[in-house]
């Protein structure tokens, strides 16, 4: 809020030396109150608007990259937005006195377009912010997957933090492993889910992020889920012979949402529908149950389907307790509450 005038104001002074013309007064009142009003207006803007730090960027090569500090730092928020479309939010432990190492984010998807870059606490970050900028190879201050400490035997990200293996599936001759993953910082935050193929499970192909919190239409972090191959096309998204790759998946602050991809797993979105369950939880597993002669289908088109869709996720209201929830689906976009299974836990 503004502040307070204080009580010897010209307003008042001027009300009481003329006290013989009020018509006078009022005019002089509410000409000062019109001339003072966009003052009092801008002043309460600068106190509520963080301050920030802006850039333009094209992007002319394939990958943006971006300084990590040596030790975890404040963690400054920073967003990119292309053709006015946010593509990234997320908070970096920006390299604002060193460098330890070096992010990127791969680009290539807008290539030729301009970026706009926004952080806050301009007054910080000044130096780490000048430091980003495009590159057709990531950078890297040691060999990659030669550091000291790197898994030789398991798969680990090139960059950041990891945890939770999510939406593992076969399409296409391809093994499809996604994760819980901090591209900026060596800390849990910014849940990216991490992407990478394998024809042999053995020899692994980091790919872009699959999803992008506060991003892609979510509104916040997007927390563990699984993949899947819609087969018959029940959603209706497939054009032409490649078959659809889905995951489910958490968008916390909103509930479960659903990805698509249309090419193999090198591009996502998330469909309009999203979120397509809402409660108080996490962590949907999606699975096709296909019928035998003994099953009872859900509906018509269940019977011509042959099948089901199946969400089994954790479930905390407080109605209830802990408990795994069912629902069920023909076409992933509307879900029906089926059963419950109390006194189970995430994950």
């Amino acid at each position: 809020m503004p502040p307070r005038r204080p009580q010897g104001n010209r307003r008042q002074r001027v009300t009481t030396a003329l006290p013989r013309r009020p018509s006078m007064s009022k005019s002089l009142l509410a000409l000062a109150a019109l001339l003072l009003a966009p003052i009092t207006s801008l002043h309460a803007a600068d106190v509520s608007a963080p301050a920030l730090a802006t850039r333009e960027l094209v992007l002319d090569k394939q990958f943006l990259l971006l300084p990590i500090g040596t030790a975890p730092n404040p963690d400054y928020h920073m967003t990119i937005s292309v053709d006015g479309e946010k593509i990234h939010d997320f908070f970096i432990d920006l390299g604002v006195d060193t460098v330890g190492w070096w992010t990127h984010i791969d680009v290539s998807r807008w290539a030729g377009k301009t970026a706009t870059l926004t952080i806050d606490k301009p007054g910080e970050t000044a130096a780490g912010f000048e430091l980003i900028e495009t590159s057709n190879t990531p950078r890297n201050l040691h060999p990659l997957y030669d550091e000291t400490m790197r898994p030789q035997l398991r798969f680990s990200q090139q960059r950041g933090w990891t945890n939770d293996p999510n939406g593992l599936v076969y399409h296409d001759g391809e093994y499809h492993f996604f994760w819980q993953s901090n591209p900026f910082a060596w800390k849990w935050k910014n849940m990216y889910w991490g992407h990478a193929v394998s024809t042999d499970l053995i020899h692994w192909k980091e790919l872009p992020p699959a999803l992008r919190p506060r991003a892609m239409g979510n509104v916040g972090e997007c927390f563990s889920g699984s993949g899947n191959i819609d087969e018959k096309n029940t959603g209706g998204w497939q054009i032409g012979d490649e078959k659809v790759m889905v995951l489910a998946y958490t968008d916390t602050g909103r509930g479960e949402c659903i990805a698509i991809s249309r090419d193999r797993g090198r591009t996502w979105e998330s469909i309009p529908e999203n979120p397509v369950i809402k409660h108080q939880g996490r962590d949907p597993k999606l699975v096709w149950y296909a019928y035998d002669a003994k099953d009872t289908p859900l509906d018509d088109r269940a019977r011509e389907l042959g099948g089901h869709w199946v969400i089994v996720v954790f479930d905390e209201a407080s109605e209830h307790g802990r408990n795994f929830a069912f629902y069920t689906s023909t076409n992933l976009k509307e879900w029906t509450l089926q059963s419950r299974m109390k006194d189970y836990f995430e994950c």
